[in-house]
């Protein structure tokens, strides 16, 4: 049964790529129903979260988040670090796109401990980048100042880290513009 399961969500992701979501939506669902039935918790989030993201995609935001918010539970229930990571991601980004900032702020800060107990350095860039623009937009110049210089100290280490890197390119993969954050601007 979950040899079929996963052939369902391995279809579904090829059905999302080509642009074909009620497809997708479709065999997720169906591998979902597989997965509840075979009690795989960890693949029956993650087929939660792919549903969550065709839903997002058909812009059906309130449906979306609550299949990220059931993604997160289940990943926190078996202490999926990766799959709690990617639902709060997303739930944040949700709140962000429905315009509530300070419940975006909450996940994205959420999702920063997560990767810096994890030492993902590409992703506490990425998200604190996420982190600097939603307080730029709610008004608060100050923090995404604080944030940015975060992004720095991380590209700073990433550089200092290997010998030969490109600092362009590591600035680039933390979420930096070198040519607004090169200027001074956040």
């Amino acid at each position: 049964m979950s040899k079929a399961a996963d052939d369902l969500l391995k279809q579904g992701i090829g059905q999302y790529q080509t642009g074909d979501v009620a497809a997708a939506l479709e065999s997720w669902q169906q591998a979902l129903t597989l997965y509840r039935e075979a009690d795989d918790r960890k693949r029956t989030g993650a087929a939660l979260g792919n549903l969550g993201a065709a839903h997002e995609a058909l812009g059906e935001l309130p449906v979306a988040l609550d299949y990220y918010q059931q993604h997160l539970a289940i990943a926190q229930s078996i202490s999926d670090w990766r799959g709690q990571a990617n639902a709060l991601e997303n739930i944040a980004n949700v709140y962000h796109s429905l315009g509530e900032m300070s419940r975006a702020i909450e996940y994205y800060q959420q999702r920063l401990a997560i990767a810096r107990e994890q030492s993902d350095l590409e992703a506490c860039g990425r998200i604190l980048w996420q982190l600097r623009v939603t307080s730029k937009e709610m008004g608060n110049e100050q923090k995404a100042i604080a944030f940015c210089q975060e992004q720095w100290a991380i590209a700073r280490q990433r550089v200092s880290a290997v010998e030969t890197g490109d600092f362009m390119e590591i600035a680039e993969q933390v979420g930096l513009n070198p040519m607004e954050d090169f200027a001074g601007r956040t």
